[in-house]
């Protein structure tokens, strides 16, 4: 089977014998080349498992890291994780960032540690390029904007002086 000069551990660990073209290597359907195909397969099995256990143990990482918590006029407040200790603008930004209504010159950082208040004027801070460190715990709080507090006010007056002219109407049909 083998030609003169061939060496038989070639054939036999599954490698093409030095004498053998890869033409005719390739043709041949031997016990040998299903035996490569299933040490693949054992490899890519565990190259596999390697990769799940990898990225479960990233993802994991991920999941123990501190968490910062951002309420108010943001698009999307809540706790968040982050494995490093975020600076203010991150954590706005991956609360997706302020809404319109947003008062950003008077943004409350309550500290968890020792429970103070810092005001922070997000505005003066982005102008002088100071970054603002969170530590984990914090509470960032985002407050509306005068503009939208008188806007809201404005609703519930409207809405009064509505149901107020509803009831004198009212009176006014049933006194005649």
């Amino acid at each position: 089977m083998l030609e003169a000069g061939c060496k038989k551990s070639e054939a036999v660990r599954g490698l093409p014998p030095a004498c053998m073209d890869d033409r005719e290597w390739h043709g041949r359907t031997s016990a040998t080349r299903i035996a490569v195909h299933r040490g693949w397969g054992r490899a890519l099995k565990v190259w596999l498992a390697l990769a799940l256990l990898v990225g479960i143990s990233v993802a994991q990482g991920q999941r123990t890291g501190s968490k910062y918590y951002i309420w108010g006029q943001v698009r999307s407040p809540g706790a968040y994780s982050f494995l490093a200790a975020p600076d203010i603008f991150e954590l706005v930004s991956a609360a997706g960032g302020p809404t319109d209504n947003a008062n950003l010159a008077r943004v409350v950082v309550i500290r968890a540690v020792t429970q103070t208040r810092i005001r922070v004027n997000l505005q003066a801070v982005l102008n002088r390029g100071e970054i603002v460190r969170l530590s984990p715990g914090d509470v960032v709080m985002v407050p509306s904007s005068a503009w939208y507090r008188f806007r809201e006010g404005l609703t519930v007056v409207s809405s009064v002086v509505s149901l107020a002219t509803l009831i004198i109407t009212i009176l006014n049909w049933v006194g005649r």
